[in-house]
């Protein structure tokens, strides 16, 4: 199968929220050798950005976003493990990241977290509805080049 049409499938998953057709066609990309950053740079990201311009224009709900970013996430578990040691930089720095406590909203989080890990960045995500005290700690321990919050 082309790559060009693996772009057009990858994208439309993740559009569609589709986590079997997003993980299908990461398996595909696998298998026929495709680099998997191609992939995440000119499918997955975009197809996110089309989907969070959709909500901003309200006419994708809040779940579709949530749905949309599941099936990302799914075909990135899968992809990038199979990016190339060439393809990461060397350690662009260390970031921590999480949900401020009071709130269990990640979406947002979690893609940040997955393309600063594929763009070479050591990444502790500390998860969601985490204690500040907690963020203290962990920045106190891994003296961080980025801390990410979200609220």
């Amino acid at each position: 199968m082309s790559k060009e049409s693996l772009i057009k499938q990858a994208r439309q998953a993740v559009i569609d929220g589709d986590e079997e057709a997003a993980e299908a066609v990461a398996k595909m990309v696998i298998a026929e050798g495709i680099n998997p950053v191609e992939i995440i740079n000119e499918a997955l990201t975009p197809a996110m950005t089309e989907v969070g311009d959709g909500f901003a224009n309200e006419e994708i709900s809040l779940p579709g976003v949530l749905i949309a970013a599941d099936a990302m996430t799914k075909a990135i578990e899968i992809l990038e493990p199979h990016i190339s040691a060439d393809e990461v930089p060397e350690n662009m720095g260390t970031v921590v990241i999480g949900t401020i406590e009071g709130d269990i909203h990640d979406i947002g989080k979690r893609i940040v977290a997955t393309m600063l890990r594929v763009y070479g960045f050591e990444v502790h995500d500390l998860g969601r509805d985490v204690p500040i005290d907690v963020f203290v700690e962990k920045v106190k321990e891994l003296k961080p080049d980025i801390v990410g919050t979200s609220s």
